[in-house]
């Protein structure tokens, strides 16, 4: 099997996210309720958002029928 390379593709745009980790600073969290978004992906993306180069982390819990995202670094 053999597969074309393309040139000149455009990405596609980054869905924005209803976290708003650009705006939480040290010590800050937000809910995120289970009917906005599964657990599994605010993991992931809170997982996207840590990053050494930045400084930024992020930690998510479980709480009631949600989970809430915390900023620690």
């Amino acid at each position: 099997m053999s597969l074309e390379i393309e040139k000149n593709v455009p990405r596609p745009k980054i869905r924005q996210t209803l976290i708003p980790f650009d705006k939480m600073e040290i010590g800050d969290s937000v809910l995120v309720p289970a009917d906005d978004m599964k657990e599994t992906n605010v993991r992931s993306q809170a997982s996207m958002r840590s990053n050494k180069d930045s400084g930024k982390r992020f930690t998510v819990h479980r709480e009631g029928e949600g989970c809430r995202v915390f900023r620690v670094l």
